[in-house]
């Protein structure tokens, strides 16, 4: 997360209505990365973000050239959707 994006999203923590709205976000976010079926990590918590770890395991009993390159694109796709929905904190 870029450091104007985190401010903003920062700042919505200053009243009880951006609690909610940090809340409403965390919840949207955690379902969208959920449904990609990938794991993600918080650096920090949920009021202050730093960073999102997200990762897609690929076991090697498994591991085929397809496999392989959906785990890279499913993790692309995630980072991209990431990117889209801090882009609305932005002042």
């Amino acid at each position: 997360m870029d450091e104007q994006s985190r401010k903003s999203y920062e700042s919505l923590g200053r009243s009880q209505e951006g609690i909610l709205e940090k809340n409403r976000f965390y919840y949207n976010l955690k379902l969208a990365l959920l449904q990609m079926n990938v794991i993600f990590a918080l650096k920090k918590n949920i009021r202050q973000i730093q960073s999102v770890e997200v990762d897609k395991d690929a076991y090697f009993d498994g591991l085929t050239k397809d496999a392989f390159f959906s785990a890279i694109y499913t993790v692309l796709n995630a980072i991209e959707m990431l990117k889209r929905n801090f882009i609305s904190f932005e002042i």
